[in-house]
């Protein structure tokens, strides 16, 4: 027999709250998911579940006591009847025998009461493990079903909110009988269907609903923090409601949450939804450091402009440096702005648009021989309107 106990490492007179606090600390040490394909940890699991379920359950942890005394019982009986048994056919010296006494009478009685007493012990061993197995049969029984209506419930097509409610119920349940294995999976395969029916509503365009199913995603998922928060930034950017939109970015930026999109994000937003561009050159011009700290990370201090190759840096690096350039030129910052759309150009070499600034720029600094030299790269890269622009600033005849 189990001691549940031992098992879960607590003294016999232990609380009910020792007892809980005990058991989710080995649950977690042993769950399968922090232990794949390790047979040994999964049995333990099974074990300290079934010891959890019988030790916090007051009927069935008294009968279990119950039946852990009695074995303790039989156990040093059997021990004393081993130690003072003498052998059979032993003899003391001068030994006569005689005839049987009433005292041999009563030894014989309390022999047979003993075993008797024995007898029903067992069989009230038997009918108690019985018992605690059945007890934990129709626990899972019940559990089944409780799944069963969860799953059902789940396929009517939930709303966000009422998903929502359903997860809460689910967390009840857990909270209610302990990391039951069975309702953890089945909290794994909501969490799932939230998550398809999140990316389904996105991909459709439908974001009020996508970002209710992300909202319940983030709330009972947090490790994907920086997917979920880019998702439902997006959704609101996509809505129009430029106030939530912003105020996500932020929060994004503040978590340190994919910071380099929700600066360059958020640099967009200031200039096109809230026209307040100082506030978006520092957004492009903090999304800039960002990619040039990812830089640094990966190649060092030093040495990352003897390793980088710009031309297969993300599409957003560029995107970054020709929107700060774009703004630079519309401010009147004609140096910064070229140095930005020389870096874009570096990035992407086959786009036209950088050169064109860059030529917009170089003219309003008086160099029209640069200016021309950069409109001919963006008229070669097929830009439309470079050779207009060029007659007029008479670079072509």
């Amino acid at each position: 027999m189990e001691n549940y106990y031992k098992l879960l490492n607590v003294p016999e007179a232990a609380e009910e709250q020792e007892i809980k606090k005990a058991y989710k600390k080995l649950a977690v040490k042993f769950h399968p998911d922090k232990n794949p394909n390790n047979a040994v940890a999964e049995e333990r699991f099974k074990q300290i579940n079934e010891a959890y379920q019988t030790l916090s359950n007051k009927e069935l942890r008294a009968t279990y006591d119950y039946l852990l005394l009695n074995l303790r019982y039989q156990t040093l009986s059997q021990q004393h009847t081993q130690t003072h048994t003498q052998p059979s056919n032993y003899r003391e010296p001068g030994y006569t025998p005689s005839t049987p006494s009433y005292r041999d009478e009563d030894q014989k009685k309390g022999v047979t009461w003993a075993l008797g007493i024995l007898g029903i012990v067992a069989v009230l061993v038997i009918s108690a493990l019985s018992v605690i197995s059945f007890l934990h049969y129709l626990d899972k029984q019940e559990l089944t079903e409780r799944r069963n209506v969860f799953r059902e419930r789940l396929q009517n097509n939930l709303s966000a909110d009422s998903t929502r409610m359903l997860m809460l119920e689910i967390l009840a349940e857990i909270e209610e009988v302990g990391f039951n294995e069975e309702l953890l999976k089945f909290k794994a395969e909501i969490l799932e269907e939230v998550h398809k029916k999140a990316n389904a509503n996105f991909q459709e365009k439908s974001y009020q609903t996508a970002i209710g199913f992300y909202h319940v995603w983030k709330e009972f998922k947090p490790l994907d923090l920086e997917f979920l928060n880019t998702r439902i930034s997006l959704c609101y950017k996509f809505l129009g409601n430029k106030v939530l939109a912003k105020k996500m970015f932020e929060e994004m930026i503040g978590e340190g949450s994919n910071t380099i999109f929700a600066h360059f994000e958020l640099a967009k937003l200031e200039e096109t939804q809230f026209q307040d561009l100082e506030n978006a050159i520092y957004h492009y011009e903090k999304a800039s450091e960002k990619v040039v700290e990812s830089y640094i990370k990966r190649y060092g201090t030093t040495t990352y402009g003897l390793y980088l190759n710009p031309t297969k840096q993300p599409e957003i690096q560029f995107e970054i440096y020709l929107g700060k350039g774009e703004l630079y030129n519309k401010m009147g910052k004609h140096k910064q702005c070229i140095t930005a759309c020389n870096w874009a150009a570096e990035i992407r070499p086959n786009q036209p648009l950088p050169h064109f600034i860059i030529a917009k720029s170089e003219l309003a600094l008086n160099s029209q021989a640069n200016a021309c030299e950069e409109g001919n790269i963006a008229l070669n890269l097929g830009f439309s309107g470079a050779k207009e622009w060029l007659v007029g600033i008479g670079c072509v005849n």
